[in-house]
């Protein structure tokens, strides 16, 4: 299944996310009414070290809105509401405080994984799951119709149906370190976006978006 979004976030130490250039489709553009700037150290991508969160969009366009998105979080230490979100199906021509986009985040106060929605600026929780932090984890999330759904290291967490973003839109990410150090809470070691590039099927009358995605990834 073909890229059209991936980054290593390699660069060198202090670059900030909007200069950088990733490996493919991963030119970064702010998204309009955040000002936190995201900053690479050591290859990993950490937040802006305010209590303001940073998000961004990736130049790379899907094929269609079916697609996954894909982020490695590394772990440093706890730290309290430390929180970062990748997104999908998102629009990129909203103003500010209109944000529209699935998502799944991690908020370490919480310790919850949270796989949700906003639209024109206002978030929904769609489902979650609790898992405390400690380990560096593997976060996807698909979109496949109104099939959207949350996995984590592999295993599916949460699976809904969901008909309020239908458009493909683009592809993006955010974070909230509140210490601005890559030493500490969360980073971004890589993120990628992948069009299926096939329909996919119902098995035995359930739709399986996930299984079927991670199976035909693994085989490539």
């Amino acid at each position: 299944m073909p890229a059209f979004v991936s980054d290593t976030f390699t660069d060198t130490t202090g670059v900030l996310l909007q200069d950088h250039t990733g490996e493919i489709g991963a030119s970064w553009t702010k998204h309009p009414g955040y000002t936190g700037d995201a900053t690479i150290d050591t290859n990993v991508l950490y937040g802006a070290g305010i209590a303001v969160f940073d998000q961004y969009y990736a130049s790379g366009v899907p094929d269609g809105a079916d697609y996954y998105v894909q982020a490695s979080l590394v772990f440093k230490t706890s730290v309290a509401s430390a929180q970062w979100y990748i997104t999908g199906r998102t629009d990129h021509t909203v103003a500010a405080g209109q944000d529209t986009y699935y998502y799944i985040s991690y908020l370490q106060n919480n310790a919850v994984w949270s796989l949700g929605k906003s639209v024109a600026g206002t978030a929904t929780e769609l489902g979650s799951f609790a898992q405390a932090d400690g380990a560096d984890h593997v976060a996807r999330l698909f979109m496949s119709g109104t099939t959207i759904q949350e996995s984590i290291d592999d295993a599916l967490q949460v699976s809904v149906v969901d008909s309020a973003i239908s458009a493909a839109g683009r592809v993006g990410l955010g974070l909230l370190n509140v210490t601005g150090s890559p030493l500490v809470d969360y980073s971004l070691d890589t993120f990628s976006a992948v069009s299926p590039g096939v329909p996919l099927l119902n098995v035995g009358g359930i739709y399986q978006p996930f299984q079927l995605w991670l199976e035909e990834d693994l085989l490539e």
